[in-house]
This record gives C-alpha cells, sequence and structure tokens, in this order.
C-alpha cells in the first residue's frame, strides 16, 4: 500500500503502525518509570468522627505512608497538604471542607519532619461539632533527592532523621512495629474493609 493512501485514511498513527510492523521504530520504549509528581494518602473513615485527637492520630498514621512511598524511590517533598471533610453526600449535619497547605523550606521525606508541618494545618482547619468523614495527606513538589539544592540561609535537612526513617524503612517485624508515638494505638476510626478480596 502506498504511504499516502495510508496517512490520507489511517491518520499518521496508522502510518506509524504500518512502520513498526516493518520492523522501523516509531516510539521510544521508556525503561524507567516517570517520578511521582504528588502522593495522596487519604482513606476514608469506617465510621464519622467528632474528636480531634482520633482524627490527628488518623492524620499521623496516613503522613507516614506517604512518606515511605517517597523514601522508596528516594525523594523528597518540598510541599504538605493537609485536607478534612465531612461526607458530602450526608444531608443530615453541617458540612466542612477544609484544606492549607505550606512549603517546606527543604525538601524532606523524614515522617517525624512532615509531621510537624502538618499538625498546625490540621489544627488551622479543624473545626468542633462535625462529624468527619476523611483527612489526608498530599506531597507535592516531589523531587529526587541527589536533585537538592544545598541551603543557605535555611536549615538544612537533619542527618540523624534520614538514618532514622532509613531504620524504620527497614524493620523485618511488620509494618507500624516501630512508628511515631502521634500514630497512636487505636484503630476504630479505620476503613471498613470486610469486603476486601483475598
Amino acid at each position: 500500500m502506498p504511504h499516502d493512501w495510508i496517512k490520507q485514511f489511517m491518520t499518521v498513527e496508522g502510518l506509524r503502525l504500518i512502520y513498526e510492523l516493518q520492523g522501523i521504530s516509531c516510539r521510544s520504549l521508556d525503561t524507567e518509570p516517570l517520578h511521582k509528581k504528588s502522593i495522596c494518602v487519604a482513606p476514608s473513615f469506617g465510621r464519622k468522627v467528632t474528636k480531634y485527637s482520633t482524627v490527628y492520630e488518623a492524620m499521623a498514621t496516613y503522613l507516614a505512608r506517604a512518606p515511605e512511598k517517597l523514601r522508596r524511590h528516594q525523594s523528597a517533598a518540598g510541599v504538605v497538604t493537609v485536607f478534612l471533610h465531612t461526607n458530602r453526600f450526608d444531608h443530615i449535619g453541617p458540612h466542612h471542607y477544609g484544606s492549607l497547605s505550606v512549603a517546606l523550606p527543604h525538601p524532606s521525606s523524614s515522617t517525624t519532619e512532615l509531621l510537624n508541618y502538618a499538625e498546625p494545618l490540621l489544627k488551622a482547619i479543624w473545626r468542633d461539632g462535625y462529624d468527619f468523614q476523611k483527612v489526608g495527606v498530599i506531597l507535592n513538589e516531589i523531587m529526587p533527592v541527589e536533585h537538592q539544592q544545598k541551603l543557605i540561609f535555611a536549615d538544612s535537612p537533619n542527618p540523624r532523621h534520614a538514618a532514622l526513617s532509613q531504620g524504620v524503612d527497614q524493620q523485618k517485624h511488620g509494618r507500624d512495629k516501630i512508628r511515631v508515638a502521634a500514630q497512636g494505638y487505636d484503630k476504630s476510626w479505620k476503613i471498613k474493609q470486610r469486603y476486601k478480596s483475598p
């Protein structure tokens, strides 16, 4: 078949397909995964939650998951966002949707450091008297650790935080055996998973 006819009736994609079938490469194959642009951890609660301490515990637990993913990809985040909301489909009771972000002085993948920045955000968006359904954490401006710039006027990342986080990631006795105290032990807020497939 002439290439002009293929391009006219099958578009450029059809022509590329013909070239590929003939062994002529038209697209390069990406063998390395792209770096993540953001990480969000925000499962819903298993029940409505009204106490700040319970929401804080859930946020700390979710916040511990996100840096694990960062460290797995040798990355660090430059912005932390915390959001909190009620069930928008619930027609009974008041609704609240809150979200705040903070730019970090230096990119970090340390759970304790990120928690120090996230806690004031949660306090700022918290409102008493609501039945909350979800709290979540989003990490943005993700960059590889080796691309971080050295800072002149701001504090540099604490190397002890990196060593501590690496030790927590390498634990062999299961998830959350070593954890930040803010994560607590009461998991009554945890998502319901009774219909989860094995």
